[in-house]
């Protein structure tokens, strides 16, 4: 996540770096130690996946906040 505004540029070239530790297979085996996993995604994977989530979660969440 990077705020608004920041230049492709850097975006990319965090993403790849990311992307990079991300598939380290030694962090791989530790994070699965813990019951996590890694999954590496490009800027506009991660944009989907978290509309994905939004329309997904949003209805539910109204549901909750709108309850007494």
């Amino acid at each position: 996540m990077a705020p608004a505004g920041t230049p492709e540029t850097i975006v990319r070239k965090v993403s790849e770096d990311l992307r990079k530790v991300m598939t380290d297979p030694t962090l791989g085996a530790q994070l699965a130690g813990r019951g996590s996993y890694p999954l590496p995604m490009s800027p506009a994977e991660v944009t989907a996946f978290i509309r994905d989530q939004q329309q997904q979660w949003g209805p539910v969440l109204q549901q909750i906040a709108a309850k007494p």
